[in-house]
């Protein structure tokens, strides 16, 4: 029975590979914990991660995009990787500059926000003093929204850049940049 065109394969080296990670991930629990730590370190490699596996999936895929439409896609998928890191630089300077919070363009009042419901949530222990809040727990979900960013842009990467053969990809890039 031949697969639909747009249905997913996945070969036997994607599986064991993922199989490999989950049971890496269950042995070593804080692992993932620190890996989010480093977004610098885990981005990327989320986003190889996810391009490598969407590129193997759907390589035998009969559905084919404009191009023009494809490359507009991929600029799309980097949206949500800019606000994110955008917002993470904006929560991690709040202790350097003197103008937070800042109006709308900025998150800062979102990240206010956040941080209050945190602190809201889970209060001192009496007879204690928070020194810095949950400036922390807002740290580690705004980097959580990073590397999952990162891993939309390496899976849309993937789709579009499937038949494996950038040096044609980049002239069909060049192509639409005229």
């Amino acid at each position: 029975m031949k697969p639909k065109p747009t249905q997913l394969r996945f070969g036997l080296r994607t599986l064991l590979t993922l199989v490999f990670g989950v049971a890496v991930l269950a042995a070593f629990p804080s692992v993932p914990c620190a890996l989010i730590w480093q977004v610098w370190i885990t981005g990327p490699l989320i986003a190889l991660v996810f391009f490598l596996l969407i590129r193997n999936a759907t390589r035998s895929a009969n559905v084919r995009w404009p191009q023009r439409s494809a490359y507009v896609g991929v600029a799309l998928a980097f949206v949500p990787l800019f606000c994110c890191l955008f917002t993470r630089h904006r929560w991690v300077s709040v202790f350097h500059d003197d103008r937070w919070p800042r109006r709308f363009p900025y998150p800062d009042a979102y990240l206010t926000h956040i941080h209050d419901w945190w602190d809201r949530l889970h209060p001192a222990v009496p007879g204690s003093i928070k020194i810095h809040g949950e400036y922390f727990a807002v740290l580690f979900g705004v980097n959580c929204f990073v590397v999952l960013a990162f891993g939309f842009v390496g899976a849309v990467a993937g789709y579009v850049f499937r038949d494996g053969d950038f040096l044609a990809a980049s002239r069909r890039l060049t192509w639409f940049l005229r």
